[in-house]
């Protein structure tokens, strides 16, 4: 937000055209709306709860089970966003249009996600994460420099941070343990690597490229990002390997 008002603040210093802060108001009305959205959501209790209490849950062979939250959903509050800043700026007569507009571009990429997503459930229900994770683990004395690796290597396998999170901040905190390392500090690094495995997790990738129009680009993409990401993530682990010595 700071970067956008002096985006704002600095851009007619070098342009001739003078700007309309009211049009540049209108334009960052979905922006503006869905940022609302999420902290009111997230920051008031009873309504967190309010929206939250209402779920769809599915179960399948009385083993795997799921729930959702519609209303509680970050792409509810996507599509509430949207829609309001449109109304707000009095273009909702092209919302049909960009709608079916956006469908036809997200079906093939909704098929690829659902393909790399049912991997990555097969992968933690077949035991394989675990598998990764016990090999990781064999590491001992030189684990925080790994950690976040193991954070981002999550992340790539799931597609999502929180996931990665649950798969492997319980091995952190057990590995932190056995070592008796400070458990906040891999969980922290933990939580680090995850945010950071973000920048090569297919799917966001797939969804990412197909937002700037670069589908069937996704490997040109994942390349470019995979150096920045290991640097990240060493760096990571160099930092909470001498994180050891302030605690």
């Amino acid at each position: 937000m700071i970067g956008a008002f002096a985006f704002i603040a600095l851009l007619p210093r070098r342009t001739p055209r003078v700007l309309d802060l009211r049009q540049i108001l209108s334009d960052l009305a979905p922006y503006v709306l869905i940022l609302l959205l999420v902290l009111l959501t997230r920051l008031i209790g009873p309504l967190q709860d309010a929206l939250g209490g209402f779920s769809i849950g599915w179960r399948l062979d009385a083993i795997y089970t799921g729930t959702f939250q519609p209303l509680y959903h970050p792409g509810t509050a996507l599509v509430f966003g949207l829609v309001l800043g449109a109304i707000a700026s009095g273009e909702t007569r092209v919302l049909p249009a960009a709608g079916m507009a956006a469908l036809r571009r997200l079906l093939p990429v909704a098929l690829a996600l659902l393909v790399m997503l049912t991997l990555s459930r097969l992968m933690v229900h077949a035991g394989m994460i675990d598998a990764l994770a016990t090999a990781a683990a064999s590491v001992g004395p030189a684990w925080p420099i790994v950690a976040p690796l193991v954070g981002a290597l999550g992340t790539f396998i799931t597609g999502s941070a929180t996931a990665s999170n649950i798969l492997f901040t319980q091995l952190q905190v057990s590995t932190a343990t056995n070592l008796a390392y400070p458990t906040s500090l891999l969980a922290a690094a933990q939580g680090f690597g995850a945010a950071i495995g973000n920048v090569v997790a297919p799917h966001n990738i797939i969804a990412g490229s197909a937002t700037v129009g670069l589908t069937g680009r996704e490997g040109d993409v994942l390349a470019r990002t995979l150096v920045p990401c290991l640097l990240y993530a060493v760096l990571g682990g160099l930092v909470t390997y001498l994180g050891l010595y302030l605690f």
